[in-house]
């Protein structure tokens, strides 16, 4: 790779890209990263150690793959676009320890790859899919002991919101099941080629000691949480009483009092701790299985 192009350099991605006649695809949310501060930064952050192995999402022209292979790491990478495959292929053809997969990562099974031993996600998300990639991760039971995840800036503050603030949502309830969640740095458009028209955010998720409960408690966490942020206007006594009227159970309002929930708070005023609190409960009283 020592004449390859330089893929933090602006030059260096353009000459591939006419060498190889590729034009980024706004449909696949393609935006390479050209910054190599930026890309240091990312590597620092997934704080990579000996027996580490990383899944990357969204190969690109390969310059994330490259950083996190350095010393002969084990890294699987994921990429979607089938014009990038000779590219990649003779990019890392002498790297051994670099495994290209090309592939829909919303189509793949996620989380048998990271039961292969990978521990950590690091990745450059692509814009077009970050969100529903994310979620994906977040659920796979066999969650990552750290993810780096390059995302819109307007999906990192989703995950950071406060509760009872206009951004806080389903994403960040279920991001904080498992993980400390934190914007290590906003990213400007320029850090990219072609610049995107959205900023950008490096986001740490740093999954918690404890698991915070079992498989089937987690289960229902998901299907309650699912259903009250859909109808987020709604006060949470009346959505509750419609998950316990579809399963011809009493309306759960003595669970809301015994938690000191208000009956009419609406579901973004609560933290994750409470939601889960409040599964815990709801499951035992509406006897689900």
């Amino acid at each position: 790779m020592s004449n390859a192009p330089n893929l933090t350099s602006l030059s260096g991605v353009r000459r591939i890209l006419r060498e190889r006649d590729l034009k980024p695809l706004k449909t696949l949310g393609q935006n390479f990263l050209v910054d190599l501060n930026i890309l240091n930064m990312i590597v620092r952050a997934a704080d990579l150690r000996p027996g580490d192995a990383v899944l990357e999402i969204g190969a690109g022209l390969g310059v994330l793959t490259e950083a996190l292979a350095a010393g002969g790491r084990r890294v699987v990478t994921v990429e979607k676009d089938l014009r990038l495959r000779e590219h990649l292929e003779s990019r890392f053809a002498g790297a051994a320890s670099v495994e290209l997969v090309m592939a829909d990562a919303l189509e793949m099974d996620l989380d048998a790859m990271l039961a292969s031993g990978l521990n950590k996600v690091v990745a450059n998300l692509p814009y077009s899919a970050g969100s529903a990639i994310l979620v994906n991760l977040l659920r796979a039971p066999n969650r990552p002991q750290r993810m780096v995840l390059t995302l819109q800036q307007e999906v990192a503050r989703r995950l950071t919101a406060a509760p009872g603030s206009r951004e806080f949502g389903l994403l960040g309830v279920w991001a904080r099941l498992d993980y400390a969640v934190a914007i290590r740095k906003l990213v400007s458009p320029g850090c990219f080629y072609p610049a995107p028209k959205v900023k950008s955010a490096i986001v740490e998720f740093e999954r918690l000691s404890a698991a915070p409960c079992t498989e089937a408690e987690r289960g229902f966490f998901y299907e309650l949480t699912k259903a009250v942020f859909a109808h987020r206007r709604k006060q949470l006594k009346a959505i509750l009483a419609g998950m316990a009227e579809k399963r011809q159970a009493a309306a759960p309002t003595s669970v809301l009092e015994a938690l000191e929930i208000s009956p009419a708070a609406r579901p973004e005023t609560l933290d994750t701790a409470a939601w889960l609190r409040l599964a815990r409960e709801l499951r035992a009283a509406l006897t689900v299985a």
